[in-house]
């Protein structure tokens, strides 16, 4: 089976477990360093704790940050973090609503498949390319996914971060009609193991630059 079998297979909700692909880097040094965060609030636990997100750690990238937890009683993912630029792209609140109460049924089903195999595999998601399809602002833009939990074992929680350039789309990769992509979009998930690599592609020595120390 090929990594792009792979992933097609996990997204759809079947085989989490399945083997992840091999990773790209980050476009948006925003997404580099939220992996960077986590990487090091992991530090030798399996998962970071859904609490360790410090606001004063990483200020300017709250607003594009959001995170869902696994509610076991009913098996959904509730948003219950939302940033402001997140919050902006859609017509309804996110805060405590699940995806059912928010996006289509086929989108709702799909986002809760990624998010399933990100939770328990436990692993990371990306994908670069055009986001928020369900929208009308689709535009050329990265999401990167990745889990938060007790320290060992499943995660119960999702940290996203979404980057995006409203309107950046050329029509030939804007998605189809079907949900599906025209082509040049990365859809992949990734072993733990690889965010710290990506985060730091030139070693711990060189940290993701902040543009709040400047």
């Amino acid at each position: 089976m090929t990594a792009s079998e792979g992933t097609t297979r996990a997204t759809s909700g079947r085989h989490l477990a399945s083997a992840c692909d091999t990773p790209v880097a980050f476009h948006y040094a925003a997404t580099r360093r939220l992996a960077a965060w986590w990487a090091e609030t992991r530090a030798d636990a399996e998962l970071p704790l859904k609490n360790a997100l410090e606001p004063l750690a990483i200020p300017d990238l709250l607003p594009f940050l959001w995170i869902n937890e696994h509610d076991a009683a009913n098996g959904c993912f509730v948003y219950r973090l939302v940033g402001e630029e997140i919050r902006g792209r859609y017509a309804t609140p996110l805060k405590d609503r699940n995806l059912a109460d928010i996006f289509p049924v086929a989108t709702a089903r799909r986002i809760q498949a990624t998010m399933e195999r990100v939770a328990f595999a436990p692993c990371a998601y990306h994908h670069l390319g055009a986001i928020y399809e369900s929208c009308d602002r689709v535009g050329f833009g990265e999401r990167l996914l990745l889990p938060l939990g007790p320290g060992a074992g499943p995660g119960t929680h999702v940290l996203g971060i979404s980057i995006y350039d409203v309107g950046t789309c050329a029509p030939a990769k804007q998605p189809r009609a079907d949900g599906g992509d025209r082509g040049g979009d990365i859809r992949r998930f990734y072993p733990l193991s690889a965010i710290e690599n990506l985060a730091f592609p030139d070693g711990r020595q060189a940290p993701p630059r902040d543009p709040m120390a400047e």
